[in-house]
């Protein structure tokens, strides 16, 4: 490279890093950063990862016996193409080994306590959620039966939700052209956001109000649509090359990988979404927010010491 090359190149980085530096010092940008270290979210990224690769998916195996074939069927086409383990089935591995469910076996072999036994088990994925939106709203951890019990009902009502969303998703895909893309990316970005913000309200126990969650649901609701879309697109590359390196093994990697991916979004989503609610520079919409709530961003080294409740 000669002269004149590095210049160019110690000038680009030289702005690279002058830019970098105005935008660190922006507080709500260094608020953003403290919280997300506070909250370890990488590491509970994993562990909520792991909770649904655990306790989540054996329950969605168990219900697809019990549900109507459509439902199913749209549930198994939109795991496969957000995961990309559909092109990697086919291409790779020659069978596909995401469907062919025997609703009969399933049925005789699960039986009543053990479809008992899934669901409950399945609850630890509702109550790690929960443990992480209390933790990002420095809220108590509300334990016990009634704990229990919330956690079940939205673990239900989020199944439903979120297999309404796949059944409007294919209905909406249908769409030629332009206008019809945006039409069905605004309609899943308004619906997912809408279901979060419940989800928010309802695993805090209703100690936020509806005001203060709005960020976050919309953020959350945006983000999780972009990263479904864009996983159609990155992941079945990738679920492709696993899968012939490991096997059957590597479709299991891959939908781990996602999963991963996803918790990360929500979390960094719900920290974003507290954030935006509660940074006083936002003036008119931070004052319209942040009215219904009472608790205030926890000074410099308390993200662990519970806030009041509101």
């Amino acid at each position: 490279m000669d002269r004149d090359g590095h210049r160019r190149v110690a000038t680009t980085v030289a702005w690279g890093r002058a830019h970098a530096e105005r935008v660190l010092r922006l507080t709500t940008v260094r608020r953003l950063l403290s919280a997300l270290l506070r909250l370890e979210v990488v590491d509970r990224s994993m562990a909520l990862a792991a909770q649904a690769l655990l306790a989540l998916l054996p329950l969605l195996v168990v219900a697809a016996a019990f549900l109507p074939d459509t439902v199913v069927d749209a549930g198994l086409d939109r795991v496969r193409a957000v995961t990309g383990i559909g092109a990697a089935q086919t291409s790779v591995l020659g069978e596909d080994v995401t469907g062919g469910v025997d609703v009969d076996q399933a049925r005789s072999q699960a039986g009543v306590i053990g479809v008992l036994i899934t669901v409950f088990s399945a609850s630890s994925f509702s109550r790690a959620m929960q443990r992480a939106y209390e933790r990002v709203w420095d809220q108590p951890h509300e334990g016990g039966l009634l704990g229990r019990r919330r956690s079940f009902v939205w673990l239900m009502a989020w199944l439903v939700g979120l297999q309404t969303l796949a059944l409007l998703g294919g209905v909406l895909g249908r769409g030629t052209g332009i206008a019809g893309s945006v039409l069905a990316f605004t309609v899943r970005v308004l619906l997912a956001g809408l279901l979060w913000w419940w989800s928010l309200h309802f695993l805090l126990h209703q100690r936020v109000r509806w005001r203060p969650l709005l960020p976050a649901a919309a953020i959350t609701g945006l983000a999780i649509v972009a990263y479904t879309a864009g996983s159609t697109l990155v992941m079945p590359a990738y679920a492709t090359s696993s899968a012939g390196e490991f096997g059957a093994l590597g479709l299991v990697l891959t939908v781990a990988t996602w999963l991963v991916g996803f918790a990360g979004v929500l979390l960094v989503s719900a920290v974003t979404g507290r954030v935006v609610a509660e940074d006083p520079g936002l003036q008119a919409l931070g004052r319209w927010i942040t009215r219904g709530w009472r608790g205030a961003w926890p000074p410099r080294g308390s993200w662990r010491r519970r806030g009041p409740e509101s």
